[in-house]
């Protein structure tokens, strides 16, 4: 377990800001939709920005958007400043999403630094998709989905498995969330959208468009339509805060947010902080 300290929050909040602002102005040049998501949301509904206790940026986008974001995003100067990462240029990401890293900082999951993969500070970008109107295609729909998260952290929970195997799960992850994507492509007239991670896969359309806009921190950002339908689906009563022993953020963050996550994995390897 890793505590994460004050002063390490404090500048991990100002890095993710900047990181945000930049994705706003990106999506904006560029015309592409976003929202912020999940926490992100509900700090702006309860905090007017980040929650207290709370150290990410979650990030939600039409499954159309997504894939535009994913192919421009390095080809501006952006790219100098961050890494994009996702499954198939980090096959070893352990998620099926998108994050934004900024280059020359640290947010090491303690328990997984070992993954060869890019551990900067980081904004989530969660793609959702155009769901199908039939209950059989829905229910296909979220169980792609379903395996292709599955498929995508075996390499996170079985760290000792053959490399075959890991290669093996890659490849299917892409490959589901391929066929995810494939049938969104030919419900672009539904009226619900297949939106992953949450407790209710199958939200309506109208709950999200037309885009609204909301206050976080010094940043004005794009939300939900029915914010607040969005979060009540999300976490219920949403605006009375958890008891004192349920605030935490990720307490197996390594952060550092004046140092490569490179020279911070090597240091710790070497005085033994970092095992396998």
């Amino acid at each position: 377990m890793y505590k994460l300290t004050d002063e390490a929050l404090a500048k991990k909040k100002k890095v993710l800001l900047e990181s945000m602002k930049d994705f706003a102005a990106f999506c904006d040049g560029h015309g592409l939709v976003y929202f912020i998501a999940y926490g992100t949301a509900l700090g702006a509904a309860r905090h007017g920005g980040f929650i207290p206790w709370d150290d990410d940026i979650d990030i939600s986008m039409p499954i159309k958007d997504y894939g535009k974001f994913q192919k421009t995003w390095d080809k501006t100067e952006l790219g100098e400043k961050y890494t994009l990462q996702y499954k198939k240029i980090a096959p070893y990401m352990p998620l099926m999403f998108t994050k934004i890293r900024r280059n020359g900082t640290s947010d090491i999951e303690g328990e997984f630094w070992y993954l060869p993969m890019h551990w900067g500070i980081s904004i989530d970008i969660i793609p959702f998709f155009n769901a199908p109107r039939t209950k059989i295609m829905k229910k296909i729909h979220r169980k792609l989905m379903a395996k292709s998260i599955g498929c995508c952290e075996f390499s996170m929970y079985h760290p000792d498995a053959p490399e075959l195997k890991k290669k093996y799960k890659n490849l299917m992850s892409r490959f589901l969330f391929g066929s995810v994507r494939f049938i969104s492509f030919f419900c672009r007239s539904s009226g619900e959208f297949l939106y992953p991670y949450s407790r209710t896969p199958f939200r309506p359309r109208d709950e999200f468009y037309p885009v609204t806009k909301m206050k976080f921190e010094d940043l004005e950002l794009c939300a939900p339509a029915k914010v607040d339908q969005y979060l009540t689906t999300c976490y219920g009563d949403y605006m009375t805060p958890p008891p004192e022993d349920k605030r935490y953020g990720h307490p197996t963050a390594i952060v550092d947010a004046d140092k490569d996550f490179k020279d911070l994995i090597a240091e710790m390897v070497a005085s033994g902080e970092l095992k396998r």
